[in-house]
């Protein structure tokens, strides 16, 4: 229970420092990434965990002290009704999962198994990811996430992964709180009912896979973008999502093209956390052994080769979206919505999301096309979670076409 107090609390303090730093942002959510990157920068450099979770927790307590709070954002109008959808799942799910031991393959066989090594070692680079301590499956994979959990682990001094269950709940909260600013109290609510998200075997906050928090991360630098309010805290945010899975990286790339599109010259203060996050990322993986079994960048020259793919991967992807029992109505809702923007002309509102969406179901599908694995298993173990990572731009498109006011009047 040590473990989920220093969750609810420490993260949410760190992020309130980083907050008053920046100007704004979902206090969990920057707490969690900001710790994960810290350590991540530190543990490279050779810094052992203790000392630096010891230097966060003082220099936040010192930020929120020193630094004199900006002008407070108005909240955004919540009906009562919207709250209790938002909240409830959450809740329940803060009770499942302080009781219910961690059942999921992935959350236990990497996520959290990189979270014991870094928490018992004090290294990102040490015996466990150099092959000297066993074989460790997918070595190449981003750290923030299990960076954070040991940050957990060590304070509550216990790596039992019933200390971090509460990281994945609680990053769902706040991706729901935080679109609702954005994206209006109703289309955020959507997101904690979604199967897919709260209680799916795979992916949702009932296990310890990453994709809700890259979906939290992605969806916060999409709403900075739209609604063009500041480029270093968007620039904050792909740092963070680049860290936290594979994916995050062209995903990235994606968000950084879409901002130097709307906000031409002022995208470079964007640049120097990003860059920072990928000089790390790389610097890295090149002191660890690599074993991931599917690497997307050395297989994509074999592209051309695969083209009769092509089809089975667009229509996997879209079966899966299409899941009722995973996704409900969900990405019919998005799509009528979609299809009602057009028919106003209201571009304006289309034109980032589907970019993005767009752009990144391209990368899923050409991911797809490739791998060595059997095409329709790979589909059926990740479609639903990559479809996780684009729920920002979708709620946006549901809150646009519900309303002809812009969107940011209603925050």
């Amino acid at each position: 229970m040590i473990g989920a107090i220093v969750t609810a609390v420490g993260f949410w303090l760190v992020g309130a420092a980083v907050r008053r730093l920046i100007g704004g942002g979902a206090r969990f959510l920057l707490g969690l990434g900001t710790t994960g990157l810290v350590l991540h920068v530190a543990l490279l450099a050779g810094v052992p965990p203790i000392p630096v979770l010891v230097a966060i927790g003082a220099g936040s307590i010192l930020t929120l002290f020193l630094v004199r709070r900006r002008a407070a954002e108005p909240p955004p109008r919540t009906p009562a009704a919207a709250w209790v959808m938002i909240v409830a799942p959450v809740v329940f799910l803060l009770f499942v999962t302080a009781i219910v031991p961690l059942a999921d393959y992935d959350g236990r066989a990497f996520w959290l198994l990189k979270a014991k090594a870094i928490a018992v070692e004090g290294e990102i680079d040490g015996p466990y990811f150099s092959g000297q301590g066993g074989h460790n499956p997918k070595n190449e994979y981003p750290l923030l996430v299990p960076l954070a959990a040991a940050a957990v682990m060590i304070t509550a001094g216990d790596i039992d992964d019933m200390q971090v269950r509460w990281i994945y709940v609680l990053a769902l909260g706040s991706l729901a709180l935080h679109a609702r600013r954005w994206a209006g109290a109703w289309p955020a609510a959507l997101i904690t009912w979604l199967p897919q998200f709260a209680v799916e075997p795979q992916g949702s906050a009932l296990s310890a896979y990453n994709d809700i928090v890259l979906a939290a991360f992605a969806a916060c630098a999409f709403f900075e973008i739209v609604e063009r309010t500041s480029p270093l805290r968007f620039g904050v945010w792909i740092s963070f999502l680049l860290l936290t899975k594979n994916e995050g990286l062209p995903f990235a790339i994606l968000l950084l093209a879409a901002a130097a599109f709307v906000w031409r010259g002022r995208v470079l203060r964007a640049l120097p956390p990003f860059a920072l996050a990928l000089t790390t990322l790389f610097v890295w993986r090149l002191r660890v052994q690599p074993t991931d079994d599917d690497p997307l960048l050395a297989l994509l020259p074999t592209l051309p080769e695969r083209l009769e793919r092509l089809g089975p991967a667009v229509a996997g992807l879209l079966s899966h979206a299409a899941s009722l029992e995973r996704w409900g109505l969900f990405w019919f809702a998005v799509v009528a919505a979609l299809v009602l923007l057009a028919v106003r002309r209201e571009w304006q509102f289309a034109g980032v999301p589907v970019f993005l969406m767009a752009g990144m179901s391209a990368v899923y599908v050409a991911a797809y096309m490739v791998t060595t694995w059997h095409m329709p298993d790979h589909i059926a173990v990740s479609a639903d979670r990559l479809l996780m990572h684009l729920v920002g731009p979708a709620v946006y498109l549901l809150s646009a076409a519900a309303a002809r006011a812009p969107l940011s009047s209603r925050a």
